[in-house]
C-alpha cells in the first residue's frame, strides 16, 4: 500500500495516535473500495451468435424457367494485395487489367454459370477494367453500375442541362 505522508501539527500522543490510525483506515477502505469495483467489473461477451437462430438448412428450390446470374467484379489493386493473408488468389497477386487474367476470370465464370459481372463505374476514372473486359472472350456479360456522385446530382440539382449531357457523352465514350 502506497503511503503519502504530510506534516501534521504537533498533537498530544494519545490523539496523534487516533489520527494516524483513522488515516491508514481511511486508507484501507479506498483500496477496498477500489479492489471491489475493479473485481465486481466482468467483461460480458460481445458478438455471441447462437448458432441455432442463423445455421440452419436450405432446401434446395428447382428452377421453374431460366435465370440470371451475376457477380459483381471487384478490382484488386497493389495496395490490396499489399495486406497480410494466409491465402494467396490461384492467380497470384493479379492485376485485373491484365487481358489474361480477365480472360482466366470470364473463363469461371462461364464454367460456373454466371452469365453477367457487374462493374462500378463512375463515367471518369473507372475505364479501364471495362476495356480489359472488352478485349476478352466468353459468354458472360457486362452490367454497369453507374455512379452519379461526380455529377453531383440531387434533389435539389437534379440529372439535366450540363449534368445530363456530361452523362450521356461518357455513355458514348463505352
Amino acid at each position: 500500500m502506497v503511503c503519502f505522508t504530510r506534516k501534521e501539527k504537533s498533537l498530544p500522543a494519545g490523539i496523534k495516535s487516533v489520527a494516524i490510525k483513522q488515516n491508514y483506515m481511511k486508507r484501507f477502505l479506498y483500496c477496498l473500495l477500489l479492489y471491489v469495483c475493479f473485481i465486481g467489473c466482468k467483461k460480458e461477451a460481445v458478438n455471441t451468435v447462437d448458432p441455432s437462430k442463423y445455421i440452419f438448412p436450405i432446401p434446395q428450390v428447382d428452377l421453374t424457367e431460366d435465370a440470371r446470374v451475376g457477380a459483381y467484379y471487384s478490382v484488386y489493386k497493389a495496395a490490396d494485395w499489399a495486406v497480410a493473408s494466409p491465402y494467396t488468389p490461384t492467380l497470384g497477386k493479379y492485376d485485373p487489367l491484365t487481358t489474361s487474367v480477365m480472360q482466366q476470370h470470364i473463363s469461371w465464370a462461364d464454367a460456373g454459370g454466371i452469365n453477367f459481372f457487374i462493374f462500378r463505374w463512375n463515367g471518369a476514372t473507372d475505364s479501364a477494367i471495362l476495356s480489359t473486359f472488352k478485349t476478352a472472350t466468353g459468354n458472360v456479360k457486362m452490367v454497369i453500375d453507374f455512379n452519379t456522385a461526380h455529377l453531383a446530382a440531387t434533389n435539389a440539382a437534379p440529372l439535366a442541362g450540363a449534368k445530363l449531357q456530361t452523362m450521356i457523352t461518357e455513355f458514348k465514350s463505352l
